[in-house]
């Protein structure tokens, strides 16, 4: 007799954690559902007349390079306009430094891919960006949680995992966190490069939100700090500035290690789209250099983070915590001992409200009375409404 098709699934899938919202997808797509669930950027703020010039403009120009495959490292146009960007960051890179995937969520999963054996140690944060936790779960590695406070992962306890484990990197989101909304500001990132530096570890900074900066000063890529030259990975994106659905990011790596990146993509899809890369390099070239470009965004942004922040303090149950992010997309709340944010899921969905449980966001020891918001998807009216309804949902536990 045929062993069920089931029987057949990998180890790693089978370990595979779902995300928390798949069971109640059908009760998702309805128009009275009020979801701060996913960290999706608000499309009124899609430039779809600047991205159908670039389309236009690819297709009229040069079509038969746009339809055709084209190189795993990443078109030369697009590369030089992601290094130019990273250098006003503060980040000195060339074209030579970096290739293109497709999206960012690429350049973690080909990291699993060329750096990782099965029981590799990755240090992550306390929480960190779920997907990371997945990809890095795929390939076989086992993460550990360093503690995070407010300014982000703590140095001596970094030290302390890396006697402890003998990871072979740490994954850190040090500007406007994943799922924290947490910057690690400019004191704590000098002590964290110190640690790195001093060790047998390599550094890998996932860098999505750094632009959407509405309070404070920006700061440089922690993985520009000199000390780490030849030791960071850093990955970015185009999906929260421009639009995730052209699925464009950049990986830079060192540069004995970047020649692997390029064939472990051409393993996984060739190439990223060239259509896309050379639409995206255009509309880079013609109105990416204005600085204030994004500030309508940015503007918004703040007025919906405020607004969000300000309901959450009024509505929910004393003792409650969240955090006061500088720019990104997210709040993170910590409701009092004793809830459970899985439990309220369902309560929530059903007085039509979603948010992300705070479960999903550890590698490990998950606290479970914490939860992520995002509140740049809707203006301040749904905003309010919707925490009102995720209120009214903790009050009914």
């Amino acid at each position: 007799m045929s062993r069920p098709a089931e029987e057949f699934i990998s180890r790693r899938m089978a370990s595979h954690r779902p995300a928390p919202l798949r069971k109640y997808g059908p009760w998702l797509r309805g128009p009275n559902i009020i979801s701060f669930a996913g960290g999706l950027p608000d499309p009124e703020f899609f430039d779809h007349r600047g991205l159908r010039e670039a389309y236009d403009h690819v297709l009229d120009t040069d079509p038969g390079r746009a339809l055709q495959y084209a190189n795993g490292e990443g078109e030369p146009d697009l590369r030089e306009q992601a290094a130019r960007m990273l250098t006003e960051e503060g980040y000195a890179t060339e074209p030579a430094d970096l290739m293109i995937t497709t999206g960012s969520q690429q350049g973690i999963s080909l990291i699993g891919t060329v750096l990782i054996d099965p029981g590799d140690v990755i240090l992550v944060e306390s929480p960190t960006y779920m997907s990371a936790v997945r990809a890095f779960g795929l390939s076989g590695a086992t993460m550990i949680s360093v503690e995070t406070d407010l300014d982000g992962i703590v140095p001596d306890d970094l030290q302390a995992k890396i006697n402890q484990y003998q990871p072979k990197l740490v994954y850190l989101i040090p500007t406007f966190q994943n799922p924290t909304g947490i910057t690690i500001p400019a004191e704590r990132r000098d002590a964290i490069a110190e640690v790195i530096s001093r060790n047998d570890i390599l550094l890998v900074e996932d860098d999505p939100y750094s632009e959407l900066r509405f309070f404070g000063e920006s700061l440089p890529p922690l993985a520009s700090d000199p000390r780490l030259e030849g030791r960071a990975i850093l990955l970015s994106t185009l999906s929260k500035v421009l639009a995730p659905g052209v699925r464009i990011g950049w990986l830079r790596a060192p540069a004995a290690l970047k020649p692997l990146f390029v064939s472990a993509k051409q393993a996984a899809d060739m190439h990223t789209s060239a259509i896309d890369q050379m639409a995206a390099a255009y509309y880079a070239d013609q109105y990416m250099h204005d600085q204030h470009r994004l500030d309508p965004v940015r503007a918004a942004y703040r007025e919906r983070c405020e607004c969000m922040g300000s309901w959450i303090d009024k509505l929910f149950p004393e003792g409650t915590r969240r955090t006061y992010p500088d720019g990104g997309m997210f709040i993170w709340v910590g409701l009092p001992d004793g809830y459970d944010t899985d439990q309220l899921l369902g309560p929530a969905i059903e007085s039509g409200v979603t948010f992300l449980p705070g479960s999903s966001f550890y590698a490990d020891n998950p606290v479970r009375s914490n939860f992520r918001l995002s509140f740049c998807t809707h203006g301040t009216e749904k905003i309010e409404e919707g925490v009102k309804r995720l209120a009214a949902a903790i009050e009914s536990l």
